[in-house]
């Protein structure tokens, strides 16, 4: 793959077809993804053995979890200054190696069985895991051109792939061995591989640090960044976050509603992730050729809100497949909202902010995460004694979500440019700078190039 990256990095211009460079570097950042989604997610499953063998409760493993998410907010944007400062490819690879670093403390702690070492361990992770992830968009933004939707939907389908594994095969793995060793074992080689596959990124990576393509980040860039961008990033972060969070409330939901196993309940919610990986590269590859970003961010946002409307007034019914039908809405609408919201971001940014623009999104996420989760546990909880909690959580979620969609309404409307018409020429400048990108900034200067507005 790198020999083909670095001999064969010149583009069919007949065909207009991704250059193998491209190609190869979207394989590679995927598969770099994949551990770095994993780790957000290798412990969430296996909570209660955790607590039983380290003899830590409830309040002690939220506080990992927290700690972890708090980690990633106070380093995404950091560390995005770095990566302009001393470029991308000597950026990652020391995060990369932090990371690693970090699971190897966690591998020690299941030796021990000791609660502040896996803490340790999960805050030097944290501090890597959304600094990497907006660096590698960058890099997967820069080399798939006029294709970025289709090559970001995929580079995120390969992290819901990593999400399940680490869910999957921690039990499995305890299970059958008997022992957390075994789990830190599988999730350190898998680290490693990830570590290995951002190595090879940054031997493709000659974009990583050129003089003049990315300017150095100062505070005040964060106002260079468009209004309708954040409005984008605050609404379309915010609906995934809403999305995500319900997760965590739908399998006891539909066991309680339905009398569905836990086996089977759970089995419902797969459904949404194959939706998630099968058809967010079909729904980017439609966003690069049509456009159409607000219109599929807003499609998302009703989705949601169907969604969320069925769950709050759905009686007790005992084992009705019915319960399908708002698990299906929350699949289309991940399926919409994640390609159009991040296939937005180097479009509406200018192209030195870029992976800066990409921290901020990941940032946000975060904290939308962090933020409605916590509401939400507490509204269940406030009001148990109403439809076991459910009622007021799912109309939380409801009103929170149409918030997202007025937010996405008002991003429509202060974009006040037109579309491009697409015509012969426009599509042969496009693709004559869509694959290399190291001559971008110099194309920019010496030609104006119509700039694609999203509709």
């Amino acid at each position: 793959i790198v020999m083909s990256a670095q001999t064969k990095s010149v583009q069919n211009k007949e065909t207009h077809e991704p250059a193998p460079y491209s190609r190869a570097m979207l394989i590679v950042s995927s598969l770099a993804t994949l551990p770095l989604r994993a780790a957000v997610y290798d412990i969430s499953s296996i909570e209660l053995e955790i607590e039983k063998d380290y003899k830590i409760t409830t309040a002690h493993f939220t506080t990992i979890l927290t700690a972890f998410c708090v980690a990633n907010i106070l380093t995404s944007i950091p560390a995005n200054w770095l990566s302009t400062k001393y470029g991308r490819r000597a950026t990652l690879l020391v995060l990369g190696a932090i990371n690693v670093g970090g699971f190897a403390v966690n591998l020690w702690s299941t030796y021990i069985l000791s609660f502040k070492l896996l803490l340790l361990g999960r805050i030097i992770s944290g501090l890597t895991v959304e600094a990497i992830l907006p660096i590698l968009d960058s890099v997967v933004s820069d080399y798939a051109g006029k294709h970025s939707a289709f090559a970001l939907s995929v580079k995120n389908s390969s992290g819901n792939v990593g999400m399940v594994l680490a869910v999957m095969a921690s039990p499995f793995i305890y299970n059958k061995m008997g022992s957390f060793v075994y789990c830190g074992w599988f999730m350190m080689m898998f680290i490693i591989f990830g570590f290995v596959m951002i190595l090879i990124v940054t031997i493709m990576d000659t974009s990583g640090k050129i003089k003049g393509q990315e300017k150095e980040t100062k505070c005040k860039d964060i106002f260079n960044i468009p209004c309708v961008l954040y409005l984008v990033v605050i609404s379309s972060t915010l609906s995934i976050a809403l999305g995500h969070n319900s997760t965590f409330f739908t399998t006891h939901f539909v066991r309680i509603r339905t009398n569905f196993s836990a086996e089977l309940a759970s089995g419902f919610l797969s459904v949404q992730l194959v939706a998630l990986v099968i058809f967010s590269p079909m729904v980017g590859a439609f966003l690069d050729k049509y456009g159409y970003h607000h219109g599929v961010l807003f499609a998302g946002g009703v989705s949601y809100t169907f969604c969320f409307l069925i769950y709050a007034f759905y009686p007790n019914c005992d084992h009705c497949y019915s319960i399908m039908i708002p698990v299906i809405f929350r699949a289309i609408a991940g399926m919409l909202v994640v390609p159009a919201s991040t296939a937005l971001i180097p479009m509406l940014t200018p192209p030195s902010l870029k992976s800066f623009a990409f921290a901020v999104y990941r940032t946000f996420r975060v904290v939308w995460g962090m933020v409605t989760l916590s509401l939400a546990g507490f509204i269940k909880v406030s009001t148990q004694t109403v439809s076991n909690g459910f009622f007021f959580l799912f109309s939380f979620l409801l009103s929170a979500e149409i918030f997202a969609i007025i937010l996405n309404l008002i991003g429509y409307m202060c974009s006040t440019t037109k579309p491009k018409e697409s015509s012969a020429s426009d599509s042969h400048k496009s693709a004559d700078s869509s694959f290399a990108p190291m001559e971008i900034e110099t194309r920019k200067a010496n030609s104006q190039i119509t700039t694609f507005h999203p509709r």
